[in-house]
């Protein structure tokens, strides 16, 4: 089955046991909702049961679940997180397929450096030679990436809100009056389906041309042609206007289980009745019809799984009679067919233009024009950065004056959840001017070649997808600007410290080059791994074991300390140790010391569960008695000491005097001089210490925004510089853009827009700065109440 015409409705289906509260419901019956929900292909379901179900049992085919329901969902940020953490355990090397989705999704991810060493070591596998070739073609994709370049006259907009909702747009097809044709859901929220729901399937929309400019709001056209209970798409016109092409399909979920081409006639006043291509539909896939003259006389194009496909969903064309008939259906062939899938074919009266994933991609979906020489088509080439980015990439419809449109999921998309999770609809042309970056890097006055500029893309203050180049042979890059955006560029080169700068092209009316001049530090040579001892009857704090306020389960970051334990018992079979767990002073006495056992017991668990006999760790819950700062009961603290006191440590009891360890373990002595993620403070850094990392800004309502203030402080040694704070897209932060000097305070600037929202909100804030970690984090909590 394919999923819903490359792109992905979000259909949440009403459970029964959704009535209930989680902590109420019993572990075997939310698993029995997650596999109910995926086998139904009800993936938004699936992945929030599933992840409940992780909560207590980290089991790896769970794990598994989550990362294809987000792939699924075309969550690739989340689904990348969940393959790597298989990835990560699968010391064996045995899930060659696993870690050829997580390449690929570090790809989308335009990942390319983690990408390319994910593939070569694949490519190094015995055990991956099913995939031989499918991993030259993304190593081939992952080049192509690093050194394709942005025309610097392309233009491609958001065909705007008046066409694109929040869910999935596409489809562009203009018909001889002007007016534009496209697919959608016409939904801008996660679509619920009950016995009750109103149609849900896609429609075909019409947006009529408007006599000042763009295109009026687009409306759904008659049910004679939107048939109720079908999705209806893809649609297309014979090019003198006499005939519409379209396809009615049946989908669980968000995957097409049948899928039929019609056609209708132009009559006075509209369309005649549909008419299904009886000759090419059968069982299988068929979509994407589309006439074409490329071959000589009238043919349609269309993409099929039917039998003699190279792979998956093949191009095919069938010559269109003159009485309107259709012959039989002939495979484009391997000039433009690959082992992947090839989808939304167009062509003028040169190119054949298409989308696959089987040929050497940038990211996803790419878009390819193949060229036709009068008697056959020339191998199919890739239309480069600009037309096509790391996500994906369809529908390329040219028209006038290098115009038209296409179909993606890239940076500017509207989208229900993630931010790739739906596609829109976009114009592209040309720039009327052009706006360039012209960089350079160095190592002092010598011209450095060899290294990587990463070029972000800042929207609503969070980074987009970046734009990578690569230049092994020189020291020069060249990138293409918009006008009124905000850039930020990173630097990099192995073996040297990276440099990053950000600037604007806001208010920029005239053709213009900005010039960089990057200047790299090399890094001190590595004299190989630093290590440090640790001895019995000494406690050792564990760095990233941290729990949620009140709760007392493991949270996933947690894993890797947990699996160190692990491997050193394993290691060490006569080892014996103590679990303990502590909290803050605030909470009644009793309270927390039965809170500290259950998270002692739960860090054991995670352990027992792994193999380990539970004998050999004694699980201590120590409450507040042993707080290690001047935070004891009635003493006024920030929430960061507070937190130093809320940890996990083990203690060797038996076996091993003293272990020598690795010091990137970042295991660290139990000792108070520790910042929020465990870390012990650093000499000659900066640390970035909030007054209060988590605020309550009350109860608003609907659509009215709220701001605040975090405040904070270097309480380190160095000056502080902060790069970037983000949150999601209903919050705006401004942060100090000049260095913070130790002992230093500032602030960062919140402004909350509930608009949408509903109930409690709780919203994390990144801080990325030059400190170690890179990243510190806030929370904040609000209350939207709901306007009748």
């Amino acid at each position: 089955m394919k999923r819903l015409y490359f792109f992905f409705v979000f259909l949440s289906f009403t459970l029964a046991l959704a009535a209930q509260p989680l902590d109420e419901i019993p572990y075997a019956y939310k698993l029995e909702a997650a596999d109910t929900a995926f086998a139904r292909l009800d993936y938004y379901n699936a992945a929030d049961w599933y992840e409940q179900c992780y909560k207590e049992n980290r089991d790896p085919a769970i794990a598994k679940r989550i990362a294809v329901c987000h792939d699924k969902m075309r969550d690739y940020s989340r689904a990348e997180r969940w393959y790597g953490r298989i990835i990560e355990k699968d010391t064996s090397d045995e899930l060659v397929d696993l870690k050829f989705e997580y390449g690929r999704l570090l790809k989308k991810n335009a990942k390319y450096d983690e990408a390319e060493m994910v593939f070569n070591e694949l490519a190094a596998n015995d055990k991956a030679m099913a995939y031989k070739d499918r991993i030259e073609n993304e190593l081939v994709g992952v080049v192509l990436a690093r050194t394709l370049k942005v025309p610097e006259d392309l233009l491609i907009e958001s065909a705007g809100n008046k066409i694109n909702t929040r869910n999935s747009e596409a489809s562009p097809a203009v018909d001889d009056q002007g007016n534009l044709y496209y697919i959608s859901f016409d939904q801008n929220d996660i679509i619920k389906v009950t016995s009750k729901s109103e149609d849900y399937h896609a429609k075909i929309m019409q947006a009529r041309k408007s006599e000042k400019s763009g295109y009026n709001k687009g409306k759904a056209i008659s049910d004679k042609i939107n048939r109720p209970g079908y999705h209806n798409s893809h649609v297309s016109f014979a090019p003198d206007g006499s005939r519409m092409y379209f396809t009615r399909a049946i989908a669980e979920g968000g995957e097409v289980t049948v899928s039929d081409m019609y056609y209708c006639d132009a009559e006075r006043g509209g369309w005649g009745a549909p008419q299904p291509i009886t000759s090419l539909n059968g069982n299988f896939i068929n979509k994407h019809p589309e006439v074409s003259d490329l071959f000589g006389g009238e043919v349609l194009l269309f993409s099929s799984n039917r039998p003699g496909t190279l792979g998956g969903m093949d191009l095919f064309y069938a010559p269109i009679n003159r009485d309107g008939t259709f012959g039989s259906p002939v495979n484009l062939g391997a000039a433009v067919n690959s082992p992947g899938d090839e989808v939304t074919p167009h062509s003028d009266e040169s190119y054949l233009y298409f989308s696959s994933d089987g040929l050497p991609t940038i990211g996803g979906f790419d878009i390819f024009k193949s060229e036709w020489d009068g008697s056959k088509l020339l191998k199919a080439e890739n239309m480069g950065k600009g037309i096509n980015t790391s996500v994906d990439d369809l529908y390329y419809t040219p028209g006038d004056n290098d115009a038209g449109f296409l179909v993606s999921n890239r940076d500017g998309t509207r989208s229900v959840k993630s931010k790739t999770c739906c596609d829109d609809i976009f114009t592209f042309g040309k720039k009327d001017i052009i706006i360039k970056l012209l960089a350079s890097v160095f190592e002092d006055e010598t011209p450095l070649p060899g290294a990587t500029i990463k070029m972000y893309q800042k929207v609503a203050e969070e980074l987009g997808f970046p734009d990578v180049q690569k230049n092994e042979e020189g020291n020069e890059f060249t990138f293409a600007l918009d006008p009124d955006r905000a850039y930020k560029v990173i630097v990099e080169h192995e073996g040297y410290y990276p440099d990053t700068a950000d600037f604007n092209t806001v208010g920029v009316r005239e053709s213009k080059n900005f010039r960089g001049t990057f200047r790299l530090k090399p890094k001190p040579k590595e004299t190989g791994p630093e290590t440090e001892v640790l001895t019995i009857y000494e406690p050792i704090r564990l760095n990233n074991i941290y729990y949620d306020l009140d709760d007392d389960k493991i949270l996933p970051d947690a894993e890797p300390d947990l699996d160190f334990i692990y491997d050193l018992m394993t290691k060490y079979p006569d080892m014996v140790i103590e679990l303990s767990s502590h909290t803050d002073s605030r909470g009644k006495d009793n309270y927390n010391l039965d809170l500290s056992q259950r998270r002692a017991n739960s860090a054991k668990e995670y352990l027992v569960q792994r193999g380990i006999d539970e004998k050999r760790i004694k699980a201590v819950g120590y409450g507040e008695k042993r707080i290690i700062n001047r935070c004891k009961n009635g003493v006024d603290c920030s929430e960061e000491e507070h937190r130093q006191n809320r940890r996990t440590e083990f203690t060797i009891l038996e076996g091993p005097q003293t272990i020598e360890v690795r010091k990137d373990r970042k295991t660290t002595p139990a000792v108070g001089n520790q910042d929020d993620n465990g870390s012990a403070s650093l000499d000659g850094a900066p640390i970035l210490e909030f007054e209060k990392s988590e605020i309550n800004l009350g109860s608003i309502k609907e659509g009215e925004k709220k701001k605040a203030v975090l405040k904070f402080k270097n309480v380190g040694d160095e000056d502080l510089v902060i790069d970037l704070a983000t949150a999601c897209e209903c919050t705006t932060l401004d942060w100090p853009r000049k260095a913070i000097k130790p002992g230093e305070s500032g602030e960062i600037q919140i402004e909350y827009n509930s608009e949408d929202k509903e109930g409690q909100q709780d919203v994390t804030v990144d801080v990325f700065a030059n400190t170690d970690p890179m990243v510190t984090q806030a929370t904040f909590s609000v209350f939207v109440e709901k306007i009748n």
